[in-house]
């Protein structure tokens, strides 16, 4: 069934973390754009808790018992991340500017990923972000080689380049990039609460005991192998009964087909259409490309042409309130009300050397949302 990870999101209260927490899982990979959350002290934290946990570990590697030690058990917690919003907001301020100015055909997936991934933070008025990578660790069974996978990710969003996304080929789609969506599903005996609450700042520590923990491999390789009997038995009873080699080959699957449809089933549900639909970019891969010319958008905000002066002007991200391509083929920003004043009415954003309108327009969106979510994006100079 593959090796899954999986960003959730939930309160900083919350005791355990539940499959209904997750907004993106993937199988057998990493999501690049789960990194975008991760700052250089963020990583550097986990790094340390991580070697240091392991190092308890080692001398226990041959012992037939070992998932059953308190020090793998607090390696295996070791292995999660939790971030709390106010840290992942804050890291994606800085990262995602600079990084989708010089990859803006990320701009699409990016603003889909974060739609996602605000329907789940705005539920929360103290919201954790977890990320579960403990399966996907078993590729390599060691802290050296998976911290180094990790680091190829997130350099993509602390110092981007040419080469920074290299390992896809420059070829991807929604959900190699960000993983499963998962839609944020209001629960029926919430439905009466039409407000968003507001994103409060907490910086305290998660409870490690806030980790669901993983099934052990014993037991997984345990279930295989009574998979592996149960079907053996049906495939040889039915030929047995029947003479016939097809029902024989049916019998066999018949337990592979009820675990699948099991896990069809506890997923969940596709949302019902509502304020929160979007149409995702489209699963066809495209061309990722690095972007070496001279770009609108800046860390501090949009670069536009004040029409009545000609002179260059930078509108901050938390101003900023819609983005559009006009009739003309520009892009027109709106501002929000408070901030009308501050600047010229007539202002045009300018694209050079072949930069699409559409990855702009998804930029400025993705990054200015960023901003109003944040309550420290909320005042006014």
């Amino acid at each position: 069934m593959g090796n899954r990870t999986f960003l959730s999101v939930t309160n900083i209260d919350t005791v355990v973390v539940e499959y209904e927490h997750v907004a993106f899982e993937t199988n057998n990979f990493l999501a690049p754009l789960w990194f975008c959350l991760v700052s250089q002290e963020q990583y550097g934290r986990y790094r340390e808790q991580l070697l240091a946990s392991w190092s308890l570990v080692q001398p226990h590697l041959e012992d037939e018992e070992l998932e059953d030690l308190p020090e793998w058990s607090a390696f295996s917690e070791a292995l999660v991340w939790h971030i709390p919003w106010v840290e992942a907001s804050m890291q994606m301020r800085e990262s995602l500017p600079v990084t989708l100015a010089r990859y803006p055909a990320l701009s699409p997936y990016m603003s889909d990923w974060l739609e996602t991934l605000y329907s789940h933070v705005q539920v929360h008025p103290s919201p954790v972000l977890h990320l579960e990578l403990s399966q996907y660790f078993s590729f390599s069974g060691d802290p050296i080689p998976y911290l180094a996978n990790i680091e190829e990710f997130l350099g993509g969003w602390w110092q981007p380049d040419e080469s920074s996304f290299d390992y896809l080929d420059h070829i991807t789609n929604s959900y190699l990039l960000g993983g499963e969506h998962h839609l944020y599903r209001v629960r029926a005996d919430s439905l009466e609460q039409s407000t968003e609450p507001d994103i409060k700042v907490d910086t305290s520590k998660v409870p490690i005991s806030a980790v669901k923990k993983p099934i052990s491999k014993r037991l997984e390789n345990l279930y295989t192998w009574l998979l592996a009997l149960l079907s053996a038995a049906l495939g040889l009873g039915a030929y047995l009964w029947t003479s016939s080699s097809w029902l024989a080959v049916f019998a066999f699957l018949v337990p592979s087909l009820c675990i699948i449809i099991w896990e069809l089933r506890r997923r969940p549900k596709k949302a019902a259409k509502g304020k929160h639909d979007h149409t995702f970019p489209s699963s066809t891969p495209r061309a990722i490309a690095y972007y070496n010319h001279i770009s609108p958008i800046k860390l501090q905000g949009v670069q536009a042409v004040d029409l009545d002066n000609n002179h260059l002007v930078t509108v901050p991200w938390q101003y900023i309130m819609l983005a559009q391509v006009s009739s003309f083929g520009h892009i027109e920003i709106k501002l929000d009300a408070k901030a009308e004043s501050l600047y010229p009415s007539q202002l045009n954003i300018v694209l050079e050397h072949g930069l699409e309108a559409d990855y702009v327009v998804s930029a400025i969106h993705s990054i200015s949302q960023l901003w109003r979510l944040d309550r420290n994006g909320d005042g006014y100079s």
